[in-house]
């Protein structure tokens, strides 16, 4: 597993479920299609032995050993039917971590080469200081700061011929999934 993208980060990161966990829960008793609800329960019953899953982590080595439920928990963000069109992984903000791969994303990746490893494009230690920061804010004052920094992948493909891919869904990220905790680490 790899380390923090960049060495500066002024919070802590956990691995949690929980807020899925709750809109499972959420669908389990309240809604009125049967086949929903008891998937739902499904899921629940399935991670009720995993603690680790509701009440957060960072020992992203639990990635793999949860690599199964994980991939249950995920399948309605990953649906199968488009595996091979849509290209999609499930990752740890602001870590060089990601796992839950579509068939087209493992393809793109096979095929930049065994060496390759995924990183972001042009950002340097005081740009990711200060959109972390800004991360900070957004949560404590419930506002939305725009940032103004698109974030890039470059990828080879097989011929080595780079393609850029831009990443979408951090914005889905911040407002649904994650939790931040803030630690003070003033900069140098």
């Amino acid at each position: 597993m790899a380390n923090l993208y960049k060495k500066d980060a002024p919070f802590q990161v956990y691995v949690s479920f929980k807020k899925y966990l709750d809109v499972l829960e959420h669908i389990r008793y309240n809604d009125r299609l049967e086949y929903r609800a008891n998937y739902a329960e499904s899921l629940i019953e399935k991670t009720r032995n995993f603690q680790e899953l509701k009440d957060g982590f960072q020992d992203f080595s639990l990635l793999e050993k949860y690599e199964d439920i994980i991939k249950l928990l995920l399948a309605d963000l990953f649906p199968t039917g488009l595996t091979n069109n849509e290209i999609k992984a499930a990752g740890i903000p602001l870590f060089n971590i990601t796992f839950n791969f579509t068939e087209r994303f493992k393809k793109i990746l096979k095929d930049a080469g065994q060496d390759f490893e995924i990183e972001l494009r042009n950002i340097d230690d005081d740009e990711f200081y200060v959109f972390c920061c800004c991360l900070i804010l957004q949560s404590y004052f419930k506002r939305d700061i725009k940032s103004l920094m698109p974030f890039y992948y470059d990828i080879p493909n097989h011929q080595g011929i780079m393609k850029h891919y831009k990443l979408q869904s951090i914005q889905i990220l911040q407002k649904s999934f994650l939790r931040k905790r803030p630690k003070y680490h003033p900069r140098k």
